[in-house]
């Protein structure tokens, strides 16, 4: 009796498992690219960085630009370049990072970071 019960159960997990479709997870986009200086409070700093998904889905890109500041993006087609523009309010050392997130949900790992250094500004605006 009980294994009739398990082949019943195996039968309806195989019903149920056989139009999900599968779901690869994004490649980890290259480091940003962009600029190594810039001036706390009047110069944006414009990164770029580009990935793909092997299924080929449309991308979000998740930035962090390392000052608790964060953005997610629209969607952009698969292998299409991000480019954003960001300004920094204070003086120091940023490590910006991004991710890829497909319309699917599914997360890749964090890019390795581009860092750039913010000077004060010196007119103090």
């Amino acid at each position: 009796m009980v294994c009739i019960a398990f082949a019943l159960f195996a039968f309806v997990v195989v019903e149920i498992t056989e139009g999900i479709k599968s779901n690869s997870f994004p490649y980890t986009p290259s480091s940003p690219s962009g600029p190594f200086f810039g001036v706390a409070g009047i110069h944006y700093c414009e990164f770029k960085c580009c990935t793909t998904d092997p299924d080929g889905d449309e991308i979000h890109y998740i930035w962090d630009f390392g000052d608790g500041c964060g953005f997610c993006t629209i969607c952009f087609e698969c292998g299409c370049k991000c480019c954003l523009r960001h300004r920094y309010r204070d003086n120091g050392w940023y490590f910006v990072r991004v991710m890829a997130m497909d319309n699917n949900y599914a997360y890749s790992e964090w890019s390795l970071p581009h860092i750039v250094y913010i000077f004060d500004n010196p007119s103090g605006a």
